[in-house]
């Protein structure tokens, strides 16, 4: 078994690691550096979560290194896309899909 859906959008700001969790409002946006202390967490974990049809959805600003997020996933069995791209005032936001490789 697994998880068919996983939704993440993750505190993605980039700020200083000492923001984190510093307040509750704080935690929901401060991401630490390049925005991916939370994120990174969670990163290697996908590939056990996931069912095998499951997709694994995720929030990324072009400062969290989508690209690099991609292939760290590819080395571990799942394939990325970016599915869309935003501008949101001075974030380039964009989602990508992960899916099993097989």
């Amino acid at each position: 078994m697994g998880v068919d859906v996983l939704v993440f959008n993750p505190p993605y700001v980039v700020t200083p690691n000492e923001e984190i969790d510093v307040t509750e409002e704080a935690s929901a946006w401060a991401g630490g550096a390049c925005g991916r202390q939370v994120l990174d967490v969670l990163l290697p974990q996908v590939p056990e979560l996931l069912s095998p049809n499951g997709r694994f959805y995720l929030i990324t600003i072009e400062e969290n290194k989508p690209n690099e997020i991609i292939e760290f996933l590819e080395l571990r069995g799942l394939r990325g896309t970016r599915v869309m791209e935003r501008q949101a005032g001075r974030e380039h936001l964009s989602v990508l899909r992960f899916t099993r490789s097989e």
